[in-house]
């Protein structure tokens, strides 16, 4: 990686050009920015104002940040992901927002019906489908507009997911799990797992990345060219985090952590 930014979970913003052998704080009054990805536009992210609320800050270049929308009456938006053009808050599918230039402005949106449940991630695979994961999981077909319940196996997690003929599921009574009906039902199959351990897998242009879980200080990033191939290691890190999204291209790309920390790549 030619550049990384580092945001570090005692709320201050850092560079570096050299893999850490030197740092540089930048001046900036938005601080412990968390959560943040990759939109068609910069990046955009979320700093807590307390346990329930958070406001969103979106940034063209990593290092200057703009306040674009203040959630001081919807909690549980601390869920931002991206899809073909597509940003979304959802923390909770009965009240949530979307971006359609990259996080710049957001048009809310309130589904009569849907969920009142806080989701721990969004899965967005187009503009329309995506999947939200809970206690329960659910799925949408229409952009948010109605939710439908998933059948889920007890105790499993998610491994990979396209399209919603294709879900890949873990769990520690089956294994690996198949769903090709939106997650209805489900059938045995077989999966190379990094490290023959339980990981979740990212599409990163042609090659899926893996963040498997080896403990608390014990975490890296693998990568291959496809499903049941063989993975290569690419970086690893000292305490357990979520690749959000990651560029070996020359593009941005930012690895994010639960922490508030963050390797950005450009």
């Amino acid at each position: 990686m030619k550049k990384l930014i580092g945001v570090s979970n005692v709320s201050d913003l850092y560079y570096t050009h050299d893999n850490w052998k030197t740092v540089t704080k930048i001046n900036n009054p938005v601080t412990g920015i968390k959560g943040a990805i990759r939109t068609n536009t910069g990046f955009l992210g979320y700093f807590n104002t307390s346990s329930s609320f958070a406001n969103y800050y979106h940034s063209t270049n990593g290092s200057n940040w703009t306040l674009v929308t203040a959630q001081s009456t919807n909690p549980g938006y601390k869920v931002i992901a991206y899809k073909d053009g597509k940003t979304w808050l959802l923390g909770r599918p009965d009240k949530f927002q979307v971006s359609y230039d990259g996080g710049k402005t957001f048009i809310q949106k309130n589904p009569v019906g849907a969920p009142a449940v806080t989701l721990s991630e969004f899965v967005p695979l187009d503009t329309i489908n995506g999947i939200g994961l809970a206690a329960n999981w659910y799925r949408t077909h229409d952009g948010g507009n109605s939710w439908t319940q998933m059948t889920i196996p007890a105790g499993s997690y998610l491994v990979y997911v396209e399209k919603m003929d294709s879900i890949f599921i873990y769990n520690s009574t089956n294994g690996v799990q198949l769903s090709t009906d939106s997650g209805q039902t489900w059938t045995n199959t077989s999966l190379l797992l990094p490290e023959n351990t339980n990981a979740r897998f990212y599409k990163v242009g042609k090659n899926l990345l893996a963040n498997p879980y080896i403990g608390m200080t014990n975490s890296a990033l693998y990568s291959s060219n496809g499903l049941n191939t063989s993975w290569g290691l690419v970086h690893t890190r000292l305490a357990y985090a979520d690749f959000f999204d990651v560029s070996f291209k020359g593009n941005f790309g930012i690895i994010g952590g639960f922490k508030g920390e963050y390797a950005y790549s450009q």
